[in-house]
């Protein structure tokens, strides 16, 4: 592996981020690259999707032998003084040298049922359910399922069938079935 000290600089306006990231590319950083990676968190993000990739200039600062050297240099570098003086034309937010935290099995569970409860990630006003016309044509389009107008009116269940579920992944159980390793009963409403 690879951990490199880098500075994406978008093209358009000049403005830039420094972080820390490792690769096994060689090129990441050159004209022969095939890692694509440029940098994350929300201000990079926000301006991928308004400039586009093309639009962004990733240059290797320093290379280093292990992760420890690289955030420390990070850390030197992206400063709270730093940040303080140059705010207007760095995308970084936060100090560095903060290795970012790996997200947890059961945080990701959460974050995914967020998103589907949200809307796939709309939330707030941007969540079009929100407002009033796409509501009362939602459910002027919806059919009456109910009763005898369900497709599975009067079909029998199939006899001791239950649910179990990974935390994001529903499956029918049979009896005699053993259940899925990391497998517990239940039906997880965000499935896929």
């Amino acid at each position: 592996m690879i951990y490199t000290l880098y500075k994406t600089t978008n093209i358009i306006n000049n403005k830039f981020y420094v972080g820390v990231h490792t690769t096994k590319d060689l090129g990441f950083g050159t004209d022969t690259y095939k890692d694509q990676y440029i940098g994350s968190g929300k201000t990079v993000d926000k301006a991928l999707k308004k400039y586009g990739r093309d639009n962004f200039l990733v240059e290797v600062i320093a290379y280093f032998e292990d992760e420890k050297s690289a955030y420390l240099a990070e850390r030197f570098i992206i400063n709270q003084k730093y940040l303080d003086i140059m705010k207007d034309i760095v995308y970084n937010i936060t100090t560095g040298g903060n290795k970012p935290p790996k997200l947890t099995r059961e945080s990701a569970i959460k974050a995914q049922r967020t998103r589907v409860l949200n809307g796939n990630g709309i939330s707030g006003d941007k969540n079009p359910m929100r407002r009033q016309e796409v509501r009362e044509k939602a459910i002027a389009n919806h059919k009456d399922f109910s009763g005898k107008n369900n497709p599975n009116y009067g079909n029998t269940p199939f006899l001791g069938a239950k649910w179990a579920n990974n935390g994001v992944r529903n499956k029918r159980i049979y009896p005699g079935d053993i259940l899925p390793k990391d497998y517990r009963l239940g039906f997880v409403s965000n499935r896929e």
